[in-house]
């Protein structure tokens, strides 16, 4: 009789650690590989690969996070020129409210 998975409480069978240490193989050396294409390749979902990274300290390959910096950091820039010129003009309606006439 073939031995059957450990099942987590979620009904999903558990993942082994050989397959643990190829994701985390791909998570830290492969930055144009998706997390959700590792775990399509794997098995696995991608809750599971995001838990054992936060738990396990795994560190992804670094293409990854500076283009995420970079996206991030380009929609902030945005976002902070959008909000200020709100404010300017905000700002210039309220001196002209508060100029006597």
């Amino acid at each position: 009789m073939p031995q059957q998975r450990p099942v987590a409480l979620s009904g999903r069978p558990r993942v082994d650690e050989k397959t643990l240490a190829e994701a985390r193989v791909l998570f830290e050396t492969q930055a144009e590989i998706s997390q959700a294409e590792i775990c399509r390749r794997l098995g696995m979902s991608t809750g599971t690969l995001a838990y054992h990274a936060r738990c396990e300290g795994w560190v992804r390959a670094e293409g990854v996070l500076v283009y995420r910096q970079g996206v991030a950091r380009d929609k902030r820039e945005k976002l902070v020129a959008q909000l200020y010129r709100a404010f300017e003009r905000q700002v210039g309606e309220l001196e002209d409210l508060s100029e006597p006439s």
